[in-house]
């Protein structure tokens, strides 16, 4: 589980920068009203407020700088939780709702031979699929998680001497004839393995449709001999069978191939597996797998035991938690950015009075002051939605060079996001145009 608890250093840093913040922020304005010209300021009537044109700058960069940053953390926020829905709804291509799994190892020195393990692995199979609600049940050394734990360079032909590196590689798993329907990944091409399947039996294999339009491009793989490399020797096979292409339901990054096989678990019976068992209400089974399994064998038991959307739920929580985090400190900056071009602005706003009530006793409507006001605000706003945007999309590249996907490059999620951030800038400049459309000629030519 991923805390997050209370740091003395870091509440120390953050308190030394708001003190920071506090004392710059009030320093830079005493220094332009200790730099202000007397005379220019008696002739402007602005009671010694200072007005000069890098005052202004200061200002209008402030607007920019905290409507970029704000859509900066929000775009980063947004890219973050869209990636997580992606990740949380899409199909990896097998069933991850309805299987229980969990993990057995066999002691070396009572299943010291493969055909002693074999022997386990059916009756294991036999005692389970038969408890009620179960609907099959299959044994593998790896289930589409994070990666499965067979990789091995692939090929057609026989690799020339120095050129095996020049083959790709494939990721395999070990599995018993009941994998694909437990899993619920379907049978393209050909069939499957064989129920009664024996470690003597003819070398065959089943490659996914990837690695059959990799090496058979336009015809059928089925029938077709594939190269294996292992324990630095190449191993042929018969391709029997085409199956549907699964994810990594638990991994956030790119799979080094797409490339994937399937071997029988019989031919090469390792001594730690996973278990799957297939159900329409798989959490319901957890004790009772545990108990069939303790009858089997007393000295044996399984580990781990829950379904695949928990252990899923488990190994994805922390990165949940960072992207609630992100979201929440985006919120914040929304709602700084808001009060800052609230406060800005209507600085600005008040700083105008009297040219507001000159205008206005002049013949100006209160709707021109009211576009006046409104178009100098969105124009500070549409250039730091621009240098936002940017920023965003700077952001969105960094995040996907580690986290290709769950940061992936989400336009829409970026314009969304540009988009509220328009419309609460747009009310906080609405709000100070408002009131300077309310001002008094003569109240605002009598204060000066």
């Amino acid at each position: 589980w991923f805390e997050i608890p209370l740091d003395a250093r870091i509440l120390a840093a953050t308190l030394l920068v708001s003190l920071l913040t506090g004392v710059i922020f009030g320093v830079v304005p005493a220094l332009f009203a200790s730099r202000s010209d007397v005379n220019s300021t008696l002739k402007s009537q602005s009671r010694g407020a200072t007005t000069g044109r890098g005052h202004n700058l200061m200002r209008h960069g402030l607007i920019v700088g905290e409507v970029a940053l704000a859509l900066i953390l929000l775009g980063g926020a947004a890219i973050m939780n869209r990636g997580f829905d992606r990740m949380l709804t899409r199909s990896p291509g097998w069933d991850t709702h309805r299987i229980l799994m969990g993990f057995m190892s066999l002691p070396e020195d009572r299943f010291d031979q493969g055909e002693k393990r074999t022997a386990f692995f059916r009756r294991l199979e036999d005692k389970l699929t038969a408890l009620p609600g179960v609907e099959s049940v299959a044994l593998t050394n790896s289930l589409p998680l994070f990666n499965y734990q067979s990789g091995s360079a692939v090929f057609t032909e026989a690799p020339a001497a120095g050129a095996e590196g020049n083959n790709p590689t494939a990721t395999g798993a070990l599995i018993t004839p009941g994998y694909f329907a437990t899993l619920g990944i379907p049978v393209l091409q050909g069939s499957n393995f064989p129920a009664d399947i024996k470690a003597d039996s003819p070398q065959q294999i089943l490659v996914n449709e990837a690695l059959a339009r990799r090496f058979w491009p336009g015809e059928s793989a089925v029938g077709k001999r594939l190269g294996v490399q292992e324990n630095n020797q190449s191993v042929w096979r018969e391709v029997i069978g085409v199956v549907g292409h699964v994810e990594m339901a638990a991994n956030v990054s790119d799979p080094a191939t797409n490339l994937q096989y399937y071997r029988p678990l019989v031919q090469e019976p390792w001594s730690g597996f996973t278990v799957a068992v297939r159900s329409t209400n798989p959490a319901a089974l957890t004790d009772t797998v545990r108990r069939a399994v303790a009858e089997l064998d007393p000295d044996l038991a399984i580990d781990q035991v829950g379904t695949v959307g928990q252990f899923i739920s488990r190994t994805q929580h922390n990165l949940v938690v960072v992207g609630h985090m992100l979201t929440g400190f985006a919120a914040l900056g929304l709602v700084l950015s808001a009060v800052g071009l609230y406060g800005v602005i209507s600085h600005l706003v008040a700083q105008r009075t009297g040219e507001f009530g000159i205008r206005l006793a002049l013949g100006a409507t209160p709707r021109d002051i009211l576009s006046d006001v409104l178009l100098r605000g969105i124009r500070l706003t549409a250039i730091g939605l621009f240098l936002g945007l940017l920023g965003a999309w700077g952001l969105g590249r960094f995040l996907a060079s580690f986290m290709p996907r769950l940061a992936a490059s989400d336009p829409l999620a970026v314009a969304g996001t540009g988009a509220l951030l328009f419309i609460v800038a747009l009310v906080a400049c609405w709000i100070p145009a408002r009131r300077a459309t309310k001002v008094d000629p003569l109240v605002a030519l009598r204060a000066e």
